[in-house]
């Protein structure tokens, strides 16, 4: 979607989002709205850019599969 994501980093969320990321603690409120404030900082800061990931049927299949052999 090409959106900057404003996240926690709890269960697998971290495994599954990409792009313009920045991980807040859960339901910190202060965070959340620091964050907001900040959002053109982090934003155009790379350190907050996560590389975009393929989660293929195929390739899920297949390592499922070799699990149960």
């Amino acid at each position: 979607m090409n959106k900057p994501l404003l996240t926690t980093s709890i269960a697998s969320i971290p495994e599954v989002v990409r792009g313009n990321v920045k991980f807040i603690a859960p339901a910190s409120k202060r965070e959340i709205i620091q964050a907001i404030l900040e959002r053109d900082q982090w934003i155009q800061n790379p350190e907050y850019t996560l590389p975009y990931k393929e989660f293929s049927r195929n390739t899920t299949v297949k390592e499922l599969i070799k699990q149960y052999r």
